[in-house]
């Protein structure tokens, strides 16, 4: 059996991760993040007897979990989960990053520098740091493992590929799909009375808040393409994402073999279970094969082109990405954020939001070395601040 941690255990990805290591003869849960919803944690704790540390950011959650809890050691502070890496520096352990957004890139470049594996569910790592990302990597023994349900089966099908003498240049397009998100069924004109109470309400998935309206809007479709790229190696312009709207069809590779184009396509439940257990194994799950009915599911599937015109915001951060890079993506993330957060509040319509995001990706042209990260996300954050009080 392994150690693992696993970072961002109260979110939505971190508690179904649990749910899967609970019963798991394959890993030990020695170390836990999260931030404040320490209520999130009583249902696990009897499962893990080797469960020593816990870190939560929020210090006065922190005194009270270590109240009621004082078996664990418990860290706080804003640096709590780094404090927590740190400790486990020289030793055999695995890291699950479920954190969400900019919080989760430190302990990704930590945990590469550290020679841990990383099973990797949080994107801003990619989108953000990728730079800094690959440039670790050439010196560590760390290896990424994707947890996103897309990756996950893009990682399924080129391994698939691969191991039936398909080459990499055989391989011609790599598609990733989406749901289109709650906003699917709204026409354009109806854009400018959206509520975030119908963002929140994904036809297909349940999420977080601030993915549920990223793929609204379909920026996490975008940053899921940046990702791709990244994570498999092939030109961005390679990358298509396509609608499929019951979430069964996860991603399609279309290759080349003896002069013909061929495809090949990972069908499974809208269930991230499966996913991470995919990833949780190191890929060496058995693939499931389509049973009859299943095929007959596929045949009746229609995958439906991403309408760029009402999806803009698609747009708008992959031609952030394009034009400056992961500097761009830092403050166009940060932008986001602050966004939803003002959206969410009410404080800003569905439009407003956008406009910002458009205005940003058009702003973020001065390309910007990633050698100080903290100085960088000190620099943008200052310049999200200024950007959105300009606009709002």
């Amino acid at each position: 059996m392994r150690n693992i941690i696993v970072l961002g255990a109260s979110g939505s990805i971190g508690t179904q991760t649990l749910d899967l290591l609970k019963y798991s003869d394959r890993y030990k849960l020695k170390a836990i993040s999260l931030n404040s919803h320490i209520e999130v944690l009583e249902k696990y704790l009897f499962y893990f007897d080797d469960l020593e540390y816990v870190a939560i950011t929020d210090k006065r959650k922190a005194i009270e979990f270590s109240s009621l809890h004082p078996s664990y050691k418990v860290l706080t502070g804003e640096d709590a989960t780094i404090k927590l890496l740190d400790i486990f520096k020289d030793q055999e352990v695995d890291i699950f990053n479920a954190l969400s957004s900019l919080a989760g890139v430190k302990p990704t470049l930590k945990s590469i520098k550290d020679n841990h594996d990383i099973f990797l569910a949080n994107k801003e790592s990619l989108v953000i740091a990728s730079t800094l990302v690959k440039e670790l990597l050439m010196n560590s023994s760390s290896t990424i493992y994707p947890v996103d349900s897309e990756h996950v089966a893009l990682n399924k099908l080129l391994n698939y590929l691969y191991a039936h003498n398909i080459t990499k240049k055989q391989i011609k397009k790599l598609i990733i799909t989406a749901s289109g998100g709650a906003l699917r069924d709204l026409k354009k004109e109806d854009l400018i009375k959206v509520t975030p109470e119908q963002c929140l309400r994904h036809p297909t998935w349940k999420m977080g808040e601030k993915i549920t309206i990223d793929s609204a809007t379909m920026v996490n479709k975008a940053y899921e393409c940046i990702e791709a790229s990244i994570l498999f190696d092939f030109p961005l312009e390679m990358i298509e994402p396509l609608i499929c709207r019951d979430s069964l069809i996860h991603a399609k590779v279309i290759y080349e073999d003896n002069g013909k184009l061929k495809e090949v396509l990972e069908y499974s439940p809208n269930d991230m279970k499966v996913a991470i257990a995919f990833s949780l194994s190191k890929g060496n799950l058995t693939v499931h094969k389509l049973n009859i009915e299943e095929k007959e599911k596929v045949k009746n599937t229609i995958l439906y082109p991403l309408d760029k015109d009402f999806y803009k915001a698609y747009t708008f951060a992959l031609d952030a990405y394009k034009n400056c890079g992961n500097s761009a993506m830092l403050l166009f993330d940060i932008i986001d954020r602050k966004a939803i957060d003002l959206f969410v509040k009410k404080k800003l319509s569905f439009l407003d939001m956008l406009s910002l995001l458009e205005y940003t990706s058009k702003v973020a042209r001065e390309k910007l070395t990633l050698n100080n990260f903290d100085d960088i996300v000190k620099d943008s954050l200052s310049l999200g601040e200024k950007i959105i009080r300009s606009k709002k």
